[in-house]
């Protein structure tokens, strides 16, 4: 995984943002979130591997670790029992020896150390599904993030809104105005942005981003 703090070195380099350290994590981890319920679709589903005991997903299959790669961390398998009075959970995980990503149809081959579901139990799998393989994808994602970065960051605190439209700086640091129609307008044009971006990476998107504060 790409951690918090490389991440936030990487957008404070690269972006040149003037926010403390803590705010600038904590809208990190607020646009991972929104990327997972938004951009990458949550697939859950009963599985059982075939004769060679591969279990096949048919689709792309996404980083929803942010990691920025497709590995074996970004699929779940739990065992798990469906007729005992104690229920049962497994992770077997490490019992997958080998995964293949990104056939050219999608299609992802999941190879397990024995058969499953054994006796007694079912085996779900969980994903997150996109529409093209990540590589092609990653640079969107990426933007992605950084622009729900700022929009939690404009929507958080009034006194760094004054990076944008400042009208009168004031004298003596004693009074700051700044332009509302500015900032909103570029509020907006960040959730356009990622409008736009998230339809290239899950097209069938609805839900729609509202403004929900007053500037």
């Amino acid at each position: 995984m790409t951690t918090i703090d490389e991440k936030l070195n990487d957008i404070v380099t690269k972006y040149s943002i003037d926010y403390k350290d803590e705010l600038v994590k904590e809208a990190i981890e607020h646009a991972r979130q929104e990327i997972l319920k938004t951009a990458f679709e949550r697939i859950e589903k009963k599985v059982s591997t075939d004769a060679n005991n591969n279990i096949f997903i048919d689709n792309y299959v996404s980083d929803s670790t942010f990691s920025y790669t497709v590995e074996k961390t970004d699929i779940s398998l739990t065992h798990y029992t469906t007729s005992s009075d104690t229920f049962i959970t497994e992770d077997l995980n490490n019992n997958i020896t080998s995964v293949v990503f990104d056939y050219p149809t999608g299609q992802t081959i999941i190879k397990m150390d024995g058969a499953y579901p054994q006796n007694g139990y079912e085996l779900r799998l969980v994903y997150y599904k996109i529409t093209d393989k990540y590589q092609n994808l990653m640079a969107d994602i990426k933007m992605l993030e950084t622009n729900y970065i700022y929009l939690y960051l404009l929507e958080l605190l009034d006194k760094y809104k004054l990076q944008r439209g400042i009208t009168n700086p004031g004298i003596n640091s004693i009074s700051l105005e700044y332009n509302k129609s500015v900032i909103t307008e570029f509020k907006q044009e960040l959730i356009n942005k990622i409008t736009t971006l998230i339809s290239k990476i899950r097209p069938m998107y609805i839900r729609k981003i509202n403004i929900n504060k007053e500037y």
